[in-house]
C-alpha cells in the first residue's frame, strides 16, 4: 500500500533544543534531524521535512503563521496528505487556532512540541512527533481541522490550553476534554467536531490587534489610548461572563465606534453573556462650581448634571437610550460684552436613542435621533435631530454616507443676538481607495444638498449670525511612511 505523503515543518521550540555553550538549552535541531531521530516515522509515511524558522515559541508572530499556512496550502495542492507543525509549547494553542482558521482543507494539520529538551531524561519530543505523524496520516483525522497532539492526547485547536509550565501532561481542553487518544499507535476518536469557517487568505502581515485583560479597579485609560496607538482592533478579556467596570463600559462603547472590539472572558470555560444582565451601563451625577477669576465680584456659577444610559447589545447590533439633564445656579452670562450673574435658573435636557447594526463585518448602518430643549446662556443647539450613517467596504474600496437632520436650531451669540433657523440637512459622502497598505486615495463631498446649518467658527471678533456651510468637495491622497 502506498504510504501517505507528510509535510513536517519545524519552527523551533524546546523539542529542537540541546545544551548550548553559554549554558541552558537553545534551538539547534532542524526538522530533518528531528525526523531522523525517530526511525519509526519511516513506517508512517514519506516525510518531506523543512525548517522555515528556528525560534522559541514566544517569539513567533501571526505573520510567521500566515507564512506557514501558505506553505501547507501549497503542499496540500501538490498532493501532500497531511502536515505536522513542530514548535515550542508556550504558544501552541495560538498557533493551532490560527492554522485552523487559515488552512481551508479537510486534510489534517497537527501541531506538536515537547515539554523537555532533546537531551533531557524522559524527553517527550520523539513520542509526540511520532504520535503527531500517525494522526496526520490517519484517514479518520480528515475533516477535523487543525489538531494538537501531545502526551498521546488529541485536542481540537479551538479548545486546547497549556495549563502547566513543566509537566508533560500540561495540555488540557477544559471545555470538552481531548477528542481522542493514541492507543497502540492508533488514534481513537471519541467525538467529531464540526469545522469552523476559515478566514480568507490575504497577502501581507495581519493587522495588529491589542489584547487587554479587564481587572478589578481598571479605569479604562488603556481603552481610551488605543485609537492613537495604531491598532486595528482589540480583544477584551472581560471578567466572568465578559464584564467590565460600569464606568468603563461607556469608554468601551466609544472605542467600538472607532475600531472592532471583541469581548471575551478571562475564565477558562464558559460563554460570554449578551442577554442575561439588564442593568444600565452607568448613571452619574456631578456638581462643580467655577468662577471667572477676572471679576472677583461674580458669584460662583454652580452646575449640576445628571445622565443615565441603557444599552442593549447583540453580536450584530447595539441599541442605546440616554437621558441627560443639566441646570445651573448663579449662571454667568455675557451681555453687551460684560459678564453678569443672572437670577434665572437655566435648564437643559435631552433624550437620545441610537441603533447600530452590522449586516456583515464590512457593511454597517448607524441610526440616531434626539430631542431636547435648553435655555442655557451662550448656547447653540437644535431641539430635534437625526443621523443616518452607512459604512460599506468592497475589497480595497471604503464607502461612507451620512445624512444629518436638525430642526428648531437656535443660536445665541455673546452679544445677546438670538437667531432661529427652522431646519437643515447635511449630506456627506466619501469614497476611499486603499491602493496599498500605506497609500489611500480619497474623494469626499460635504453638504452636497447645500442645505446644512452650521454655527460660525470662533474668531477674535464675534460673528452674530448662523451661516450655511457651502457645498464642498475634497480629494487627495494619504501616505503613511
Amino acid at each position: 500500500m502506498k504510504k501517505p505523503r507528510l509535510l513536517v515543518l519545524s519552527l523551533g521550540g524546546t523539542i529542537t533544543m540541546v545544551p548550548s555553550d553559554s549554558g541552558g538549552i537553545a534551538p539547534k535541531l532542524g526538522a530533518a534531524e528531528l525526523v531522523a531521530s525517530v526511525p519509526a516515522l519511516a513506517e508512517v509515511g514519506d516525510i518531506d521535512a523543512h525548517s522555515p524558522f528556528r525560534l522559541p515559541s514566544p517569539s513567533l508572530t501571526p505573520a510567521n503563521l500566515v507564512e506557514v499556512a501558505g506553505t501547507i496550502r501549497e503542499a496540500f495542492a501538490s498532493g501532500c496528505d497531511g502536515a505536522v507543525v513542530i514548535q515550542g509549547t508556550d504558544t501552541i494553542e495560538e498557533s493551532a487556532f490560527l492554522l485552523d482558521l487559515l488552512v481551508d482543507s479537510d486534510k489534517p494539520v497537527v501541531v506538536t512540541g515537547a515539554m523537555r529538551g532533546a537531551d533531557a531524561p524522559g524527553a517527550d519530543g520523539p513520542a509526540n512527533l511520532l504520535s503527531a505523524a500517525i494522526v496526520a496520516a490517519c484517514p479518520e483525522s480528515h475533516g477535523l481541522g487543525t489538531l494538537a497532539v501531545l502526551n498521546y492526547d488529541i485536542h481540537a485547536a479551538r479548545f486546547v490550553q497549556k495549563s502547566h509550565t513543566a509537566l508533560p501532561s500540561a495540555f488540557l481542553s477544559p471545555l470538552v476534554g481531548p477528542i481522542g487518544t493514541l492507543i497502540e499507535r492508533r488514534p481513537r476518536f471519541y467525538v467529531r467536531l464540526k469545522r469552523k469557517p476559515v478566514l480568507p487568505a490575504e497577502d501581507g502581515p495581519p493587522a495588529p490587534v491589542a489584547l487587554i485583560k479587564a481587572a478589578m479597579g481598571d479605569d479604562g485609560r488603556l481603552f481610551g489610548a488605543l485609537p492613537g496607538l495604531g491598532y486595528a482592533g482589540v480583544v477584551i478579556e472581560g471578567m466572568g461572563a465578559g464584564h467590565v467596570h460600569a464606568d468603563v463600559a461607556p469608554i468601551v462603547g466609544d472605542l467600538a465606534a472607532k475600531m472592532p472590539v471583541v469581548l471575551a472572558s478571562r475564565a477558562m470555560t464558559g460563554h460570554v453573556f449578551t442577554r442575561t444582565y439588564g442593568y444600565p451601563i452607568y448613571m452619574q451625577t456631578s456638581y462643580f462650581p467655577f468662577v471667572y477669576k477676572s471679576d472677583v465680584n461674580l458669584k460662583n456659577e454652580e452646575r449640576m448634571a445628571a445622565s443615565t444610559e441603557v444599552s442593549y447589545m447583540t453580536p450584530s447590533s447595539t441599541t442605546n437610550l440616554r437621558l441627560l439633564y443639566n441646570t445651573a445656579r448663579n449662571a454667568i452670562v455675557l451681555q453687551q460684552n460684560v459678564h453678569l450673574n443672572t437670577d434665572e435658573k437655566p435648564n437643559f435636557y435631552a433624550l437620545s436613542a441610537s441603533h447600530e447594526y452590522r449586516f456583515t463585518p464590512s457593511h454597517e448602518i448607524h441610526l440616531s435621533a434626539y430631542y431636547g430643549d435648553d435655555d442655557m446662556p451662550m448656547t447653540q443647539s437644535s431641539k430635534a435631530g437625526a443621523l443616518v450613517q452607512l459604512f460599506n467596504t468592497f475589497g480595497p474600496v471604503d464607502l461612507f454616507n451620512e445624512l444629518v437632520y436638525r430642526s428648531g436650531y437656535h443660536y445665541t451669540t455673546p452679544t445677546a443676538l438670538s437667531v432661529d433657523v427652522a431646519e437643515g440637512f447635511d449630506y456627506t459622502a466619501g469614497i476611499t481607495y486603499r491602493a496599498t497598505p500605506d497609500l489611500n486615495l480619497f474623494l469626499k463631498g460635504e453638504n452636497l444638498l447645500n442645505k446644512a446649518i452650521m454655527s460660525p467658527y470662533p474668531t477674535s471678533t464675534y460673528v452674530d449670525y448662523v451661516s450655511p456651510f457651502d457645498r464642498t468637495v475634497r480629494f487627495g491622497l494619504k501616505y503613511v511612511f
